[in-house]
């Protein structure tokens, strides 16, 4: 079984949540998220991304096969705005205990965090954020805020 984790999504009042089956630990999904957002924001600008993100449909996980759309997306900003979708799983707030870690993208107020820990502004996300070093300086704070 993974580490799974939960991407929220704030855009322009709308909130979407984009599951993600394993590897969502800090310096895994977390650590592909920050370097994703720099990554967007230089090649395109914010404007760009909230745009973008915007124009993401919410849509209901199809229960047969048959009806999916194309491959089901998780953990890849760059690849939900190529899809042009999420898939709807069903998770809201409060987030039970299956979900081991929650991202928060508010493009409305411009920042990023790991639930419980400390909000970075989205226009300038240090690149060693949820890296290793980052993780071994703070993980006691992160493991008591989380789980």
């Amino acid at each position: 079984m993974g580490t799974r984790g939960l991407i929220k999504i704030i855009c322009k009042k709308r909130i979407m949540y984009s599951y993600n089956s394993c590897d969502s630990y800090h310096f895994g999904l977390g650590r592909d998220l920050v370097m994703e957002i720099i990554s967007i924001i230089n090649e395109h600008g914010l404007k760009w991304f909230i745009k973008h993100v915007s124009k993401i449909e919410y849509i209901s996980y199809p229960k047969t096969t048959s009806n999916k759309r194309k491959p089901y997306t998780q953990g890849s900003i760059k690849e939900m705005i190529k899809a042009g979708y999420i898939y709807d799983m069903g998770y809201r707030e409060p987030i039970t205990n299956d979900i081991e870690y929650l991202y928060v993208i508010d493009l409305d107020k411009k920042y990023f965090y790991l639930d419980g820990c400390e909000k970075f502004s989205i226009e300038s996300l240090p690149k060693n954020l949820y890296s290793m070093e980052w993780c071994d300086e703070n993980f006691k704070t992160v493991s008591q805020t989380t789980g």
